[in-house]
């Protein structure tokens, strides 16, 4: 039987190649994982965040390595990620929770409800005023270049967003090219970030993406996560 070995983080540290899976904690403080080692083909970790705290957790490098081509970015409380070396750079997968979600499991055990995490970037792409939609590392125009589907039945309930630009603007969750109510505004010059609450229900199969709108001036980048159960 194949084991891995796990860590548990409960302050600001350096992840260790000796461990794959890191369990973070934040309900303390807010803290930083930082990524030290260069994002070689293959090379991969498994971070779960278990607090569901209100503090922050970062996960940056020292190299120069960008994540979804940007320095750093924040997970939410109860989501799931796997960062995967590749192209020179970390990529990002996000992981369902295991165990089945709803009333009933197989074999009518109780279900579990579960929280996850849908992650959208513009990377190195900048936003333009007139507005972009955001996908895996990507920002493009039109929503049918940067949409995911959705694989079964969930609620989307938070939407968090992070923009570095001087101007003001919107992220929104669209859903089949549609904007739903599920929206959070970004203020203020340089990094800025926001998160709102409210419960869009999505199908299988569904189309969503997040759409970053600056109110006058380009964006340098933008990022969102959709938090599902």
């Amino acid at each position: 039987m194949a084991t891995l070995a796990i860590e548990t983080i409960t302050t600001t540290s350096t992840l260790n190649d000796g461990f794959v899976v890191y369990y973070i904690d934040a309900g303390l403080d807010s803290i930083t994982v930082t990524i030290p080692f260069p994002a070689e083909e293959g090379v991969n970790f498994l971070i779960k965040r278990c607090d569901l705290s209100s503090n922050t957790v970062t996960v940056d490098t020292t190299d120069g390595t960008t994540i979804d081509g940007m320095p750093s970015i924040n997970l939410l409380p109860g989501t799931y990620i796997q960062f995967i070396g590749y192209d020179s750079e970390w990529t990002t997968n996000n992981l369902v929770p295991t165990g089945p979600t709803g009333p009933t499991g197989p074999q009518g055990n109780p279900g579990r409800s579960g929280k996850s995490a849908i992650y959208f970037s513009s990377g190195g792409n900048s936003i333009d005023r007139r507005g972009e939609f955001i996908g895996q590392g990507v920002a493009k125009r039109d929503f049918d270049e940067i949409q995911l589907l959705v694989a079964s039945p969930v609620t989307a309930t938070t939407i968090a967003a992070v923009k570095e630009g001087n101007d003001s603007g919107f992220a929104t969750l669209y859903v089949n090219g549609v904007a739903t109510d599920l929206q959070t505004s970004l203020s203020g010059s340089g990094v800025q970030k926001n998160q709102s609450t409210g419960s869009v229900r999505l199908n299988a199969l569904d189309q969503i993406s997040v759409k970053m709108e600056p109110d006058s001036g380009d964006w340098m980048y933008g990022a969102a996560t959709i938090i599902i159960e």
